[in-house]
């Protein structure tokens, strides 16, 4: 993770084991991981936090993995379009 963000890059990492853990790291100030992964997070029952280049949660059912990815992902994009 931290050589894609030392390129300028953003990388997420989700781990599945009794809950989902997610982490978010980011290499451009587009891209808040705070607000995205708590926003994000929220939205399947679950919470994060850190800082705006690097930040981490989970979510307590793993069953909503590829829902949780989707959503990170498309949000991650709109950010580094605008």
């Amino acid at each position: 993770m931290e050589s894609i963000r030392a390129k300028g890059g953003v990388a997420a990492f989700v781990s599945i084991s009794e809950t989902l853990s997610v982490m978010l790291a980011s290499g451009t100030d587009k891209v808040d991981c705070k607000a995205i992964l708590s926003e994000t997070l929220a939205l399947f029952g679950g919470r994060g936090g850190g800082k705006k280049e690097f930040s981490q949660g989970g979510v307590p059912d793993i069953s909503k993995a590829d829902e949780v990815i989707k959503a990170l992902c498309e949000r991650v994009a709109s950010a580094l379009s605008s």
